[in-house]
């Protein structure tokens, strides 16, 4: 309507030059809507870039630290043996063979192998020759297994099962969290059965410093 009552007063060249003011405007506005929100979009894929580059930079960093606690955990377990075999005692054996123990059960979850009968949690009696070629056995197991998992799938969700048959779900990270965790615990009381002989510094630091 502005543009007719404009060609009524003032002729057809003012109401193409109305127009094309009119059509200028539009396609400012246009414009400044596509830069205003193509900057929002590239800030947008900017910051996703940056956190998913992020991502893979933490679960890269996360990866080499689960098998440094791993090679500390293999370093503790292999100190502790000859001290377990010369206390000629029972009860810490059975400890160390735990540990091992726990660890093959966790690492066959893991890659989703069934848990062979020859794996006991709780031995009667241990062959500590036997043992040790055990503990090195499954530490080049788990190294394996860490070196060749991708970093992505470190926060992956882990259906499974306990000895007593109850289904649980835990992330990777969390698992290896424990397996190492649950070694230390163990270690510790070891240590406490082995309180007459020098003991090692089993701490994760004094591993560090080696």
């Amino acid at each position: 309507m502005l543009l007719i009552n404009i060609h009524s007063r003032m002729g057809a060249t003012t109401e193409i030059n109305i127009l094309a003011i009119f059509i200028a405007v539009f396609l400012i506005k246009v414009s400044m809507q596509v830069l205003k929100y193509g900057a929002v979009n590239v800030t947008l894929l900017l910051k996703f870039n940056n956190l998913y580059f992020n991502q893979v930079s933490y679960f890269c960093r996360m990866k080499a630290h689960f098998i440094k606690l791993f090679r500390y955990n293999h370093y503790y377990n292999m100190q502790m043996l000859p001290l377990v075999l010369d206390a000629g005692e029972t009860k810490p054996a059975i400890l160390l063979a735990h540990i091992l123990a726990a660890q093959q059960i966790w690492l066959a979850r893991c890659k989703g192998l069934p848990i062979t009968n020859n794996i006991v949690l709780w031995p009667a009696e241990v062959n500590l020759t036997d043992l040790g070629d055990g503990l090195t056995h499954n530490h080049t197991e788990w190294e394996a297994y860490l070196d060749n998992i991708s970093e992505s799938r470190l926060d992956d969700m882990l259906d499974y099962k306990n000895l007593q048959g109850q289904p649980f779900t835990s992330k990777l990270i969390d698992i290896f969290t424990h397996a190492v965790n649950h070694g230390t615990h163990h270690r510790a009381q070891i240590g406490q059965h082995l309180k007459l002989t020098i003991l090692p510094a089993t701490d994760y630091i004094a591993f560090t410093r080696l």
